[in-house]
């Protein structure tokens, strides 16, 4: 191809390379692309005014391919760059891909292909991290998800969380130039990719996605920008600003939410390099007033990725506090709760005895919004407050959030096999401390209550399934306890007599099969079973996790 041809036949694909001293990464970058085996395209070199060799290095690479063109300018920014090239780009379709990156073969031929047969407007695709010290993994780059699975298929951006979930970097995709048109990003800005994602997802119905880890992205260069730990990270609130201006106006459900995700993640992001305690705090509480200004909550989407420990500070909203009874194995449940990746604002050693009497006794002195409380011996896993909280979060109007725990010596897991009957302890509940203060009935009836809340009340339950606790010994329940405490909610009118019924086979189960040896589990099943008729429940009704010869005794 001649330069003649480069002037005359504009290109399929305009490359945009931005480079700023990177003279020691760029000959990877710039071979990448010679080496692709889609071939209409041009490539726009912006050396953004380098004080290193990035331009000559560069120029050594390309030789005589007249396919790539050196653009020099005064230093501007990455932004500046990118629209420089943007300005120049003849291409029907605009990849960017920065100084430090390479990309695989077929990267262009994938996504060309891609955007030709959907006649989508974007793609993206799957990436490789490559880490300064070597190690490299690959990454989906779907917050949350990163591994790759699945088939090549579209994202839908009619719901804003799904945006969020997305990495909005600008260089895993393929765009069209006239979807592009005139967007241009945030001159002399850092992490100017957001608002750029997001003004292009808001224009858009849809965003193909290959699962496919065609883009190698460095993380950990010395002077990159997503490493700096500078006094510059406060720039990511002028970003988010720009993004939430965007918001108001784009058809998609859940934006709120979104944008509470989204800048939970980029305030973890911009916290995670800085060392300096001062920057640190005070960024810290720039986001805690942020937060506060445009009603957002620290929701970090369930990702295993994101620090927690800021999240109180941040979102007060967040804070919890758990009482640990008395007895042998506290000081290992103790042990559990230090090792929480969203830690406890308080954690008070209570005497033993039944759970529900001592937190009535203890409710006057929790000031946190919720509470838990578990006995000696309890082990909470190390993200069980996190996965309890972040249910809690995304139900509308939960009062308490319940899981699944592994129950009685055996390791039995009752899981969530009716969505109403959860585990029975109370020890698998976090709940709330505005809504489930003591009222006016007799601490049993109260006690009682919040045992079976996620009967009573399952539209105000938050359910994790995981299996997050596993509960240390218990007294074995009674038949006749069980229906005590049923039938004071009946003569309440908390419970009707089938959920009763229903409520009592659950408890059964899990008494029957805490026993070991089948004679045993028998007579367990018989005993609850007279207890029942001499209760005169009706017969439960069928469930899943009921087995049929227990419900024949029953």
């Amino acid at each position: 191809m001649t330069r003649a041809d480069l002037t005359d036949t504009p290109p399929k694909v305009s490359v945009i390379l931005p480079c700023y001293n990177v003279a020691g990464y760029v000959r990877t970058t710039i071979e990448s692309l010679k080496a692709q085996a889609f071939q209409d395209f041009e490539v726009l070199v912006v050396d953004d005014g380098s004080t290193d060799n990035t331009a000559q290095t560069a120029r050594d690479v390309i030789a005589q391919d007249a396919r790539f063109r050196v653009v020099l300018q005064p230093n501007q920014g990455l932004s500046a760059a990118r629209n420089t090239g943007l300005n120049l780009a003849r291409g029907a379709y605009i990849a960017f891909v920065d100084g430090d990156d390479w990309v695989a073969p077929n990267f262009l031929l994938r996504l060309v292909t891609t955007l030709n047969e959907t006649q989508a407007d974007w793609a993206a695709c799957a990436i490789w991290l490559e880490f300064d010290t070597g190690a490299r993994a690959m990454h989906s780059a779907i917050h949350a998800a990163p591994e790759i699975m699945g088939e090549i298929r579209p994202c839908e951006l009619d719901d804003a969380r799904l945006v969020a979930r997305q990495f909005p970097s600008a260089w895993n995709k393929l765009y069209r130039r006239d979807f592009i048109g005139d967007l241009r990003f945030v001159p002399g800005a850092l992490y100017e990719d957001h608002p750029f994602y997001w003004a292009l997802a808001c224009r858009s119905e849809q965003m193909w996605y290959l699962p496919e880890p065609l883009y190698h992205h460095r993380r950990g260069r010395p002077g990159q920008i997503t490493m700096q730990g500078s006094w510059q990270i406060f720039q990511q609130f002028d970003r988010l600003d720009e993004v939430r201006r965007l918001l108001p106006d784009a058809p998609m459900r859940h934006r709120q939410t979104a944008l509470s995700r989204l800048a939970t993640r980029l305030v973890h992001e911009r916290l995670e390099p800085v060392t300096d305690a001062a920057l640190r705090q005070a960024f810290i509480d720039k986001a805690r007033e942020y937060f506060a200004a445009h009603a957002l909550s620290w929701d970090w989407d369930d990702a295993t990725d994101i620090d927690l420990r800021p999240a109180a500070e941040i979102s007060p909203a967040l804070r919890f506090t758990v009482l640990v009874q008395a007895g042998a194995g506290a000081e290992q449940t103790h042990h559990a709760l230090a090792a929480q990746r969203l830690s406890p604002e308080h954690v008070l050693e209570v005497p033993n005895g039944p759970a529900p009497e001592v937190l009535r006794k203890m409710w006057p002195r929790i000031e946190t919004d919720w509470c838990a409380i578990l006995k000696a011996g309890d082990m909470p896993s190390p993200d069980w407050s996190a996965k309890m909280m972040h249910a809690l979060q995304n139900t509308e109007g939960a009062t308490f959030a319940v899981c699944a725990a592994t129950h009685h010596p055996q390791g039995f897991d009752p899981g969530f096999a009716l969505p109403d009957l959860p585990c029975a302890d109370l020890a698998a509940l976090m709940l709330s401390t505005k809504a489930n203060q003591p009222t006016d009935l007799d601490s049993a009836d109260w006690a009682a209550a919040l045992q079976f809340g996620a009967a009573l009340a399952p539209n105000q339950a938050a359910r994790v399934t995981a299996t997050v606790l596993s509960l240390g010994p218990r007294a074995p329940e009674t038949p006749r306890a069980a229906l005590r405490a049923l039938q004071r909610l009946l003569s309440h009118g908390a419970l009707t007599r089938t959920q009763a019924a229903a409520v009592f086979a659950h408890r059964a189960q899990l008494a029957v099969l805490a026993q070991s040896g089948r004679g045993r589990r028998i007579m367990r099943a018989l005993h609850w079973g007279m207890v029942r008729r001499l209760g005169r429940f009706p017969k439960p009704p069928a469930a899943a996790h009921i087995g049929e010869s227990l419900h024949r005794l029953l």
